[in-house]
């Protein structure tokens, strides 16, 4: 699995005008119903990015790659044998594309997250958890990751998986997956998924 990140601040108008250009239309009026600029911006990379690591990963033009979702909302390549996923979160999207199913996600670190803890960590989770911002965005994007690669998405439930991470050690209730977490770009986690 590849992973890349990036960073809306990195690309001019125009780049945006011509990553927009590449959408499908349903993707467009999605884009454009955001009423933050940021938003919208955030929401046209994330397409353009995954379109760039699936051409380089296949050599499949970017301009050619033709988006859906299955029937849990999980975007899909058609007719390209690729698995891929995407994130965004403050001015940085994440991607990861491979051969096997994957998941990815990015949270900038903030306080915001400890008053939802409660939401999403078990109790086996929630002294790890309360310990940092960081240790709760981290705990955050292990379950998003994983619950995109498993292909469920949130609807299964946040707490419907359970991880310990200790001395750099990631370890799930689920063990068909492996998993990385990282600190990225200063105040951002950014964990993946990937079916082993």
């Amino acid at each position: 699995m590849k992973t890349g990140i990036f960073n809306t601040e990195d690309y001019s108008k125009e780049q945006f005008e011509f990553f927009f250009s590449m959408m499908s239309e349903e993707r467009k009026a999605k884009c454009s119903g955001y009423r933050n600029a940021q938003d919208r911006k955030l929401c046209i990379l994330a397409d353009y990015a995954a379109r760039k690591m699936i051409e380089e990963e296949t050599g499949i033009p970017a301009a050619d790659i033709v988006f859906s979702k299955d029937e849990n909302g999980k975007p899909q390549a058609e007719n390209i044998d690729i698995q891929f996923n995407y994130s965004h979160s403050g001015m940085l999207v994440a991607v990861a594309a491979g051969d096997k199913p994957a998941g990815i996600d990015i949270e900038k670190i903030s306080e915001k997250i400890l008053k939802v803890i409660p939401r999403f960590a078990c109790d086996s989770e929630k002294e790890f958890a309360l310990a940092s911002e960081e240790n709760a965005a981290m705990l955050w994007t292990l379950k998003e990751a994983y619950l995109k690669a498993a292909g469920t998405g949130i609807k299964a439930g946040l707490k419907s998986v359970s991880f310990t991470v200790q001395n750099g050690k990631i370890t799930c209730s689920d063990d068909r997956y492996i998993f990385t977490t990282e600190k990225t770009h200063g105040d951002y986690i950014v964990s993946t998924c990937e079916m082993k």
